[in-house]
């Protein structure tokens, strides 16, 4: 009887030291519900791709698009062909035309050009020659001179401060480079894309995968860049319950 009140005092204890922790560590992580939009591949059936922010912006996958291993868990690959795309309808939460941040990780797994994300006619995140990354204000490109590594994973990140007059490049959680601009993003009636241009399909196509992908109509810090990178953490009260069940068997 003692025996059996030790060990149930016991595991309540680190029943308590997990979600204390738990609850501390999900606190402190970037919490990409605030986005606009964010997929993680987490939970794509058939051709839908969800958002997790809950604001409704799920992707359709066009072409050959596969679920694989990403980042974190799940991500997509792509094979750089006309058409292999995600789809994400217009909308007006997308038509961003000041702050903004563009991010996510990509597997390039050819050195020719490739695309990220973006909406074609207003922002994008397209490779360039070499892979080096373009940051798009649709009639202001900046060669940002900064090429992501074959076969390998990158966090590339794009941020407008409207107020600094500024755009940004992030690799890897580091500025790597801005620019001074007085540009707005255009209002554009084409859908939000991953993978390709929705209709400029003669190049920037990507061969490889990406994970995490987020847009924000706000200028993330290189903190928030930071924590953006590091994979989403597990709700305290999904802890708690594995927790408990453990504790309920023993």
């Amino acid at each position: 009887m003692e025996e059996t009140l030790m060990k149930d005092i016991f595991w309540t204890v680190v029943l308590v030291a997990v979600f204390t922790i738990s609850f501390a560590l999900t606190s402190s992580a970037l919490d990409r519900k605030e986005a606009v939009a964010f997929w993680d591949f987490e939970d794509v059936k058939g051709d839908v791709v969800p958002d997790i922010t809950g604001n409704g912006h799920e992707g359709a996958i066009k072409g050959n698009v596969d679920v694989t291993d990403g980042k974190y868990g799940q991500g997509l690959k792509f094979d750089g062909k006309v058409g292999s795309v995600v789809i994400v309808e217009n909308h007006k939460a997308l038509q961003i035309t000041e702050d903004i941040t563009m991010e996510g990780w990509v597997f390039p797994t050819s050195p020719n050009q490739g695309y990220v994300v973006g909406k074609q006619g207003s922002y994008g995140m397209p490779l360039w020659n070499n892979l080096e990354v373009k940051w798009v204000i649709w009639g202001g490109d900046w060669f940002t001179g900064i090429q992501p590594k074959v076969d390998e994973w990158n966090h590339i990140a794009l941020v407008y401060d409207f107020k600094a007059k500024t755009r940004l490049i992030y690799l890897n959680g580091k500025e790597e480079g801005d620019q001074k601009t007085t540009m707005t993003m255009p209002v554009s009636p084409h859908p939000l894309t991953l993978g390709q241009w929705v209709t400029l399909t003669g190049q920037e196509r990507l061969i490889g995968i990406i994970d995490d992908i987020g847009i924000w109509n706000r200028p993330l810090s290189a903190d928030e860049i930071n924590k953006s990178m590091e994979p989403s953490p597990v709700e305290p009260k999904d802890k708690l319950a594995t927790m408990w069940s453990m504790l309920k068997k023993r």
